[in-house]
This record gives C-alpha cells, structure tokens and sequence, in this order.
C-alpha cells in the first residue's frame, strides 16, 4: 500500500500490518515532504497533517518530529513565522532530551529559513550553518542536499558577503546525486537571483539559462518563485517581451505557488516591466494590486515594496508630488517592518527608493525626492544617481573617489530605553554633524536605519581615514546627554577607496566589509585597508556593562 492510500487509515486497523514496512513508508513520505514544497504547496497542509497523525498513532516518534517540522516549512511559506518558530522549539526540546541530532538538525534548517524570512539575516546564517554541521555523511540525501541549499540561500544573502560558488556547487552535487530536478532547479534559482542582487546580471543569465535546460530536460514546469526571477534577469537583459510571457504565466494562474508572496512578487514585477515599456496605465493598477495584496494577507514587505514602485510610476507620469508623497509612505511603512521584525530587518532592504529621472522643470520635487524625510540628508535615491556619476568622472584620476560607510553602535538600546521619538532626535543630530563636519567630503546620506554614508572625491585612504576618525570622535564626545540619552552614543566607520573597474555596488560592499570589520574589532572605530590611528579609549563602551 502506497502513501497516499495511508491517509485513509487509522489507529487500531493497522494493529495487524508489518510495523517495519510502515514505519519504512512513513520516513520515506517524511523525505518526501523535504522536497515537494520546492514544487508546490498544494495539497502538502493535508499530506503533513496525515503523515503527523500516523506516525502519532503508531508511535514513531522521530517521523512525528519529522512531519511536525514538514508544517513548520508550510508555516514559514506561509509568513505564519511565529507559530512555526513555537513549533520547532518544541520538537528541539524533544530531540534534545532523546539525543536526535537528525531532527535537531532539521530543526535548525526550518529556524534557518524562519528567521531569514523575518529579516534577522546574521541569526539565519548561525542555524543554517548547524544544520549542516550537524549531520553526518549517512543522512539522508533529501536532508543533506536541502540543508546545503539553504546555507547557499543564506549565506549568499548576508550584507557583507560575496556570491561565491563553493556552496552553490556543493549543494548543486548533493542534489544532482539525490536526481531531484525540483531542488536542481531551486539552487540555481537562489544563485541567479543572488547574482541579480549583486548586480552580476551576466551570472544571472547564465544561471537562469542552466535551470531551464534542467528543466526542460525533466519536463518540470516552473514554478512562480522561479519564473519570477527568471523574468526579473531577462528583463535586465532587454527581452521584455518575454519576461512579460513567463510573469503573464503565474498572474493567470498557470505556475505553481511555493511562498505567499510569489503572486506579489510577479505583480510587481509585472508593473516595472509595463513601466519601463511606458505602459504607466498598468503599471500602475499592478502596483496597486500588490499593495492590496501585501496589506490584506499580510506581507508587510510587500506592501512596503509596492509603495517605492507606485512611487517610480507616478514620477514616471510626471506626478511628482504624489510620486513623494509615495516616497515618504514607503519610507514609513518600511521602518514600521524593520521595526516589527526587529533590528536585523535593517539589512533586507536592498533600495530605499528608485523614481524615473525627475526632468525639466520638476528640479524642486526632484530634489524633495531625494532627500530624507527624518534627517534632511540625501538617501539612497540621491547616492544612486550622484555616486556612478563621480565614479566615471573620476575613472581617469590617480584618487578618485572614496567613502565612509558610517553605522551607529547599539542603536536598537537607544530605541528601546528612551523610545524611538529619542532615537530619531539622535539620528538628525548625527546627520547635522556628518552634514556640517565631514571636511572634504562631496556630500552625506541617510541608507536607512542607522546607517550613513559619507562620499570623497580626490582624497586618498589616509585623509579619508583622518576624516571619518574625525566624524568618529564627534559623534562619541557630542553632549547626548543634553537630550536626554544617558546611553553612549558611538560609530563603526568602514572605508573604501575606488580602484578601476569599481562600481557603486562593488564599492560599497568593500565598505561594508570594513564596516563589519570595525563592528568585529569592539565598535566605535574606523577600519579600512590600511587601520586607523587608534584614539585613546577606543572600544565598546557597552563592553564594559557586559552587553
């Protein structure tokens, strides 16, 4: 009797079967489940919840546990995060106390992708990585390859890292060795959409252009997570037409749907096609779609993304006001997610805002738009214009350009203990002093959250150094407690100076690099390729509360 016919069984009628044979078939329906959700999600809730109900009922302990962690992926699929994180505490407890490290290791795989989803990215990484430490080379290979896809997933996504191979590839054997196209599929989905990302739209392309001969050659169809990202590649690469195909596909319900945010995502992507093919009509009701559909499910980051794209459409009609209006919600709503789901959620966001060139006679809102509401700085809209700018000006110079990727120590406390009204008084005074003392730089920006940045043109590594050394010392020794914050306020500092070939993207990561290097070394310091001078008393000043 197959799985699919246990579903109609219960309790006392297998009194008589072959305990071994099903228990044999109940771990193989357990693996299967690992994998499925890769495909889709219909009909899996029914499956786990006959599959937990078995294994309940026959006492199998260890595939209970197994099928438990199976609704767990459901949940997180499904943005029900917190539930499934209650769940998989319980079932470690259980693996703990009788010395499971299989489901201890899963249950850190389904922790990895939880957290991941909720934006604590650092966290994420930390059980994915046990997830695969924690499994030894007789494991199944449903298991292996799955824990090695997500560590791929995870790590790829970290602010401060590269998009190497070395993982990819591992997990890309492990699922080639395993002959399951789904996950074959899926790995080189999550590598062409990291290589999206970073800007790699080459790596992309070929990435995307493996997974579909893969497919292909197994008659898999793909599903709307992967065509998402598929047409989001072929879009860069200027074939609209058929990245408006393959989206078109999922909007009318041809792909299967494998996360709750796969429609909105196809939607959004949907709207920038129409947007840059100057069909603005569309565009705008796609957008306006997705935010219904990230507000009413709710996907809070949805609705968030929605906002920065109606923002680009409405500038894109030449309705700059509304486009700001826009602007300024997407700001808000963004830091309403970044604050729910805590402080690592500060990392997901990618852009904080992309409207079409502001033209003509619209210099005034041009500017509105690229300034921050909270601080007055510039944002990212504004560096993202202005910063490839200086790069080609200054490609010829012997010092072009270098920056300081500024990020205040142990925010989250300020907001915690004085409330985030006290925050926000701190984070304009630190932008009036990077706005007023940052000496020789071009100009400041606000990225979002806590995080600046401070841009130089013609000064070497050493001036940029004593520079932000200098920005540094101000913002430790200015008299916070005048406004009423008893807490130190401290910087990171991470520099990094232009070489040829650089671009925004390759530039800031190296920044960011040094940034987490300085976080590293204690905080409240400046790191790049050459260190700082160290001041006296530099560190972590809440290192010596024990925090």
């Amino acid at each position: 009797m197959g799985v699919e016919d246990l579903g109609a069984a219960r309790g006392d009628q297998w009194a008589g079967t072959d305990t071994g044979r099903l228990e044999a078939e109940l771990f193989a329906e357990a693996l299967a489940l690992i994998t499925i959700p890769y495909d889709r999600l219909v009909g899996l809730p029914e499956r786990v919840e006959r599959l937990a109900r078995l294994a309940a009922d026959h006492g199998f302990a260890r595939i209970h546990a197994l099928a438990r962690l199976s609704e767990v992926n459901v949940l997180n699929r499904s943005r029900d995060i917190v539930t499934g994180v209650k769940i998989t505490h319980e079932v470690l407890r259980w693996a703990a106390e009788v010395g499971d490290d299989l489901v201890t290791a899963r249950a850190h795989a389904l922790l990895a992708t939880g957290l991941h989803r909720l934006g604590a990215w650092a966290e994420s990484v930390r059980h994915a990585e046990a997830a695969v430490r924690l499994l030894d080379p007789s494991a199944p290979l449903q298991i292996q390859a799955d824990h090695a896809l997500i560590l791929a997933m995870l790590t790829s996504c970290m602010p401060t890292s590269h998009v190497t191979t070395a993982l990819f590839d591992r997990a890309d054997e492990l699922a080639r060795r395993l002959g399951e196209p789904i996950m074959i599929v899926a790995n080189l989905n999550n590598l062409a959409y990291a290589r999206y990302e970073a800007g790699d739209i080459a790596g992309a392309a070929q990435a995307v252009a493996e997974l579909r001969a893969v497919a292909a050659s197994a008659d898999l169809e793909l599903n709307a997570s992967v065509l998402d990202t598929v047409a989001s590649v072929l879009l860069e690469l200027g074939d609209a037409d058929e990245a408006e195909r393959l989206v078109e596909r999922v909007l009318s319900g041809q792909a299967q749907l494998t996360d709750a945010n796969a429609m909105a995502t196809n939607l959004l992507t949907y709207a920038e096609i129409k947007r840059r093919a100057g069909e603005l009509p569309a565009a705008l009701e796609a957008a306006e779609e997705a935010r219904r559909m990230g507000s009413s499910q709710p996907l809070p980051e949805i609705a968030a993304e929605a906002m920065r794209e109606l923002a680009a459409v409405r500038a894109a009609m030449g309705d700059y006001r509304t486009a700001y209006r826009n602007m300024v919600r997407f700001q808000a709503e963004w830091e309403k997610v970044r604050t729910e789901q805590g402080e690592a959620a500060a990392s997901v966001m990618k852009t904080l805002f992309e409207i079409e060139a502001l033209r003509r006679d619209s210099l005034r809102y041009q500017e509105l738009s690229e300034r921050d509401p909270l601080t007055g700085l510039w944002n990212r809209r504004h560096l993202e214009r202005r910063l490839p700018e200086l790069l080609r000006a200054a490609g010829g110079r012997a010092e072009p350009v270098s920056i300081g990727l500024i990020d205040l120590d142990h925010f989250k406390q300020i907001n915690d203990k004085y409330s985030h009204s006290a925050g926000d008084a701190v984070l304009r005074t630190v932008a009036r002093i990077l706005d007023q003392d940052t000496g020789p730089a071009v100009f400041a920006a606000r990225l979002g959250g806590e995080e600046f940045l401070a841009v130089f043109l013609d000064s070497d590594e050493r001036a940029t150094l004593a520079a932000c050394e200098r920005l540094r010392r101000m913002i430790a020794n200015h008299p916070w407690a005048d406004q009423d914050v008893a807490l130190p306020v401290t910087a990171s500092v991470g520099v990094a100076v232009a070489v040829p070939g650089d671009t925004m993207s390759t530039l800031l990561r190296r920044a960011d690099e040094h940034l987490y290097e300085a976080k590293r070394a204690g905080r409240n310091r400046v790191a790049g390729d050459t260190p700082a001078p160290r001041s006296p008393h530099l560190g972590d000043p809440y290192a010596r509360r024990g925090g």
